[in-house]
């Protein structure tokens, strides 16, 4: 039903070959059983043979009201794969709050280290990147918020999201501070809930916006202000000419 749109939109990851299309049935749903469920999630992370898989808040899944945690346990088991359930009806909310609720699932089912262990000074990460589809404008803009915290002597491994494999996503629990962008603002209640540092942050959007950028970000994680002023010169310095032209 959807393989030519999918073709049209995201070409570049030949993307109607990586979905999988199925229809629950109304004698599952009365009944309440997960075995179509857990039929089509062995089936697809044996095709993919994917690191993760999403059980999203379809209204099939939310209507069954069942206990995700035995299906979890059994599938993981089989599979091998992280396996997670965003317990969020999209009937509820839009789009983006759904996004953040994935976010948060995927978040909540990394393995955290205790307190301090394994956190890199010089790494961040960050959380509520809009990507929805491979083409070289998102990976010019994941490319460009890191290069943006580089200069702040600040390393970005994970986006979420970013197009990359579920290992780089994985390094998000390495990060000492976590910048939550618009899209993921909701999740600032995750990120409490799991005591880690955190910062609602704003777009590198424009002259302006990009300068209150560096400068939240960088105030946030302790940069030093004279470090934080020189970048923000040298970035002015280098589009300044671009813009006036």
């Amino acid at each position: 039903k959807t393989e030519l749109h999918l073709c049209d939109h995201d070409g570049i990851a030949d993307a109607h070959n990586r979905r999988r299309y199925s229809q629950f049935i109304d004698e599952d749903l009365i009944s309440g059983s997960t075995a179509q469920l857990e039929d089509e999630i062995r089936a697809w992370q044996g095709r993919q043979r994917s690191g993760v898989v999403v059980i999203d808040g379809s209204t099939p899944i939310s209507l069954q009201a069942q206990d995700m945690r035995p299906v979890i346990k059994r599938m993981e088991e089989e599979t091998g794969a992280d396996v997670v359930y965003v317990n969020a009806r999209n009937y509820d909310d839009d789009l983006w709050g759904g996004y953040g609720e994935t976010i948060g699932a995927l978040l909540q089912r990394q393995r955290w280290p205790e307190g301090d262990d394994g956190v890199r000074d010089d790494e961040v990460s960050i959380i509520g990147y809009p990507f929805d589809r491979y083409e070289a404008d998102h990976q010019g803009n994941v490319t460009e918020l890191r290069r943006l915290l580089w200069a702040l002597g600040l390393k970005a491994r994970s986006v979420l999201f970013a197009g990359e494999d579920y290992a780089t996503l994985k390094q998000v629990v390495h990060a000492r501070s976590h910048l939550l962008l618009p899209w993921a603002h909701s999740q600032a209640k995750v990120m409490r809930k799991l005591k880690r540092d955190h910062l609602r942050c704003g777009l590198p959007m424009g002259m302006s916006g990009t300068r209150r950028w560096l400068e939240q970000v960088g105030g946030h994680v302790g940069v030093d202000p004279e470090r934080i002023h020189k970048v923000i010169e040298h970035e002015t310095a280098r589009v300044k000419p671009m813009m006036e032209l």
